[in-house]
């Protein structure tokens, strides 16, 4: 049988920025202390904190969002109506804010609750969306 014990505080580095958490269990292997997370359900909490954050996202977190949604660059320029050269330059800000319009950065943390979520609230962005669509295509004509 294996240790086990309840971590405090443990600062997770697995998505390339920090996350606290509180109270976790943990494992002893090979001497080392591993925390015992599901990270697919972990991830979905971390998403679920980047929406309300107080501070701006960071390059990291951006790069974070992209790829757990799987989006390549080509596509998250597209849904967000931004150029490369700024995601670029996003993602390579690391840990730091991206400096980002806060109406773009509003939209990513509305697509992540809108991904997360399968309330009324899905119902309402898809129909915003669309309409940001039509929009776009009407001053393109």
């Amino acid at each position: 049988m294996r240790n086990t014990k309840i971590g405090t505080e443990y600062i997770e580095n697995r998505f390339d920025f920090p996350v606290l958490i509180n109270n976790v269990s943990m494992v002893e292997i090979k001497g080392k202390w591993i925390t015992k997370i599901n990270y697919n359900k972990f991830s979905d909490t971390v998403l679920k904190q980047l929406i309300i954050k107080d501070s701006f996202l960071i390059g990291n977190e951006i790069k974070f969002i992209r790829t757990k949604f799987e989006m390549n660059l080509d596509y998250f320029v597209k849904r967000f109506y931004v150029s490369h050269q700024a995601v670029i330059k996003w993602e390579n800000t690391k840990n730091s804010p991206t400096k980002m319009s806060w109406e773009t950065e509003k939209d990513i943390r509305l697509f992540i609750y809108n991904k997360l979520t399968e309330k009324g609230f899905l119902e309402l962005y898809n129909k915003l969306e669309k309409k940001q669509i039509i929009k776009q295509f009407k001053i393109l004509n």
